[in-house]
C-alpha cells in the first residue's frame, strides 16, 4: 500500500501544472485538449491547470499545435498562444466553460 501511495505522489508530481501567475492574474500552462489545437472558432479547450475554455474568437487558422503553451488571463478573457518560431503572440478571445 505504501508502495502504491509513492507512486501515485511520484506520477502527480510529475504531471502537476507548473504555472506563473503574474500581477495581472495572467498564467502560463499547457494546452491539454483538443490536439491538435486549431486555431478554429468554438474550440473547447482543456488546460493543464484542470481549467476548461471555449474559444469564442471565431478564427480560422488552422495551426496544428499539439501541446502548446499559451497565457491565459481569466480577469480579461483572453488567451495567448506563441505562434512556432516567432515571437509573435495570437490573441484569442476565450469564455470559461469550468
Amino acid at each position: 500500500m505504501i508502495r502504491y501511495i509513492f507512486l501515485l505522489s511520484a506520477f502527480l508530481l510529475a504531471v502537476a501544472p507548473v504555472s506563473a501567475q503574474n500581477q495581472n492574474g495572467c498564467r502560463t500552462v499547457t494546452m491539454i485538449k483538443p490536439t491538435p489545437f486549431l486555431g478554429t472558432a468554438n474550440e473547447i479547450i482543456v488546460l493543464s491547470d484542470g481549467s476548461i475554455w471555449e474559444d469564442m474568437s471565431y478564427k480560422y487558422l488552422y495551426l496544428y499545435a499539439y501541446n502548446p503553451e499559451v497565457i491565459i488571463c481569466p480577469s480579461q478573457g483572453k488567451m495567448y498562444l506563441k505562434r512556432g518560431g516567432s515571437d509573435d503572440l495570437i490573441a484569442f478571445t476565450v469564455s470559461k466553460v469550468r
